[in-house]
């Protein structure tokens, strides 16, 4: 069994066997999402944790320019990802397989920022850790070790963890393979692999497939090691302390009431939490280790429900003691009771703050901002439309009166914008000016010509009239000349079905004779010179049955040809019609 480890191992050194775990994976570090602190406060400790994840080696680090990018062409500020769907998006869009997203708020006088690690194409939690600090100097100067720690690189030291500074290689095997492989909790690869950069020191190695779990403790050296981890049924268990007439959901799934809070043969990994009930409602990510019992005290509080209708390009930003959200379009978001405010901003809108509201239990507080265009939108747009009708008088297009209202719609809506245009409303009021001088003179000249309008119009009459004409005679003599397509064809038919008539008699006269042949050769001739007079009669047959059948397939086809001549009788009574319009239309031009 050692030899085949051995082999295992050098096949894998080789190249031979894949090496699912040594890509790189790309993630996306999605800017902490900041609650009751500022985004000034809370932009550098993410830069100092991207920073940190970046040295760790273990990631291709997504920019934080590209991150910043395509937030903006979803019209979003770099601290505007707030939800875990806008996090999915944000990852496809930078092709990453991963993101990380995290919570920094302060919480009766501590900083609290909460991570989680997310696969992309499985949507399921790779990680979750919590980092407590009093000061967010304190917290910044610990990005280091926590940014190492999530990625596996740390080995315990007394009571606390160090960053590991040299590393070994282990070929994990497990039972049964195709098992995820975890190094301190961090998922890095798939059984048999050869996990390299594992941390020298006491490491935790851990293998889980679906519900199967498997664990050792292993004290890794520089050298390379083999480890061999068998796995078996291992769940875990979650015991809430709480009371009420509520319902837990895990990831989604109602698991049922909430009872007495004792849940068992849960899948051990990172899940989703939810009580609810009542009008309480409480939902947080959980670490449920496996073989063991996850104590947790929720607090469910009361809810209401925010439903906002945002302008198309503008984001607002909603901030309460508990949550900080960021919305756009139309919907509705879950809070809890409490007093909010909100700030709607938008590339073309003036900014608005400060908007108060508060939320209660079991009810829905509405959310409709009434905006303000901002001044270069409206300079912008305004602009663009004098310009356009500037054009379309200088290039001498028939104008009519209903152009010289838009033109005076346009000028009261520029002299009522508040942030006032007066070059604009000169410019417009000139267009007017020579809009009304050409309808003028368009009246004027089009006055003479009265009388001749009627004549004009029937001469218009007229030659459409001719063009519906000739359609019609094309019309015609195409559905003639299918018609004695058909007709041709059908005769064709009828005649192969006569022929095919007459050869299925002949068939069945040669049948007759050699039926006779069989019977006087049954007796008196040899067994094999009589099957092959049976073999000749069934020939005849089978012939005859083939002819009637092909008859009668050639005149039910004859038959359906003649049928199906296209019609021209309604066509020929709309010539008719056209043909007598054409000549009226005639008598009275001439």
């Amino acid at each position: 069994m050692k030899g085949k480890n051995l082999i295992a191992v050098l096949l894998v050194m080789l190249g031979i066997l894949p090496l699912e775990g040594q890509e790189t994976p790309r993630v996306a570090v999605i800017p902490f999402n900041p609650i009751n602190v500022s985004l000034q406060e809370a932009d550098p400790v993410y830069v100092a944790f991207e920073a940190a994840l970046l040295r760790s080696g273990a990631y291709s680090v997504v920019g934080r320019e590209e991150i910043a990018g395509v937030l903006e062409s979803k019209g979003l500020g770099l601290f505007d990802c707030t939800s875990e769907r806008c996090a999915d998006d944000l990852a496809i869009a930078l092709s990453a397989g991963q993101w990380v997203r995290g919570e920094l708020a302060l919480r009766d006088g501590i900083f609290v920022l909460k991570i989680k690690v997310v696969e992309v194409a499985s949507g399921r939690a790779l990680y979750l850790d919590t980092l407590s600090a009093r000061s967010l100097d304190q917290m910044r100067q610990s990005m280091e070790l926590f940014a190492f720690k999530l990625v596996g690189l740390t080995v315990p030291s007394g009571k606390e963890e160090r960053i590991a500074r040299e590393y070994g290689e282990v070929f994990v095997e497990t039972i049964p393979a195709r098992a995820e492989i975890f190094v301190n909790g961090v998922k890095k690869g798939v059984s048999p692999d050869l996990i390299r950069r594992v941390p020298v020191g006491r490491v935790r190695l851990a293998a889980q497939f679906g519900a199967l779990y498997g664990e050792k403790t292993v004290e890794i050296t520089k050298s390379l090691q083999q480890v061999r981890i068998e796995l078996a049924e291992k769940p875990g268990s979650l015991q809430l302390a709480a009371m009420g007439n509520l319902d837990i959901y895990l990831d989604g799934n109602r698991l049922g009431p909430l009872g007495g809070g004792s849940f068992f043969g849960l899948v051990p990994g990172v899940h989703t939490v939810e009580l609810q009930g009542q009008g309480l409602y409480w939902r947080d990510d959980v670490l449920i280790p496996a073989g063991e019992r996850t104590m947790i005290a929720p607090q469910p509080r009361p809810y209401g429900v925010i439903e906002y209708e945002i302008p198309p390009g503008a984001v607002a930003e909603v901030r309460g003691e508990l949550i900080r959200e960021v919305v756009t379009g139309n919907g509705t978001l879950s809070a809890p009771a409490g007093e909010y405010t909100a700030m709607v901003t938008g590339r073309d809108y003036e900014k608005l703050e400060g908007i108060a509201f508060s939320v209660s239990k079991e009810s829905t507080t509405s959310l409709r901002p009434v905006l303000q265009f901002s001044r270069s939108y409206e300079l912008q747009q305004f602009t663009l439309r004098i310009e356009e009708a500037d054009r379309v008088i200088g290039y001498g297009y028939r104008l009519t009166s209903g152009d010289i209202l838009k033109l005076k719609e346009l000028r009261q809506a520029i002299a009522q914008s508040r942030h006032g245009f007066p070059e604009l409303v000169s410019r417009v009021e000139s267009l007017i000016e020579r809009a009304e001088t050409i309808v003028a003179a368009e009246a004027v000249i089009a006055a003479p010509a009265a009388g001749g309008a009627e004549r004009l119009e029937k001469e218009r009459r007229l030659n459409e009239l001719m063009g519906q004409k000739q359609q019609l005679e094309l019309q015609i003599e195409g559905r003639r000349l299918e018609g004695k397509r058909k007709i041709t064809g059908g005769w064709i038919s009828f005649g192969v079905g006569l022929a095919t008539g007459g050869l299925a008699g002949l068939f069945q006269y040669l049948a007759n004779e050699a039926y006779r042949e069989y019977e006087e050769s049954y007796g008196i001739g040899s067994w094999e010179q009589a099957q092959r007079k049976e073999d000749e009669v069934r020939l005849w047959d089978i012939s005859t049955i083939a002819a009637l059948g092909a008859s009668g397939v050639c005149l039910v086809v004859s038959s359906v040809l003649w049928i199906s001549r296209p019609p021209t009788r309604e066509l020929r009574l709309q010539l008719e019609s056209i043909t007598k319009q054409i000549e009226l239309l005639e008598n009275e031009v001439r």
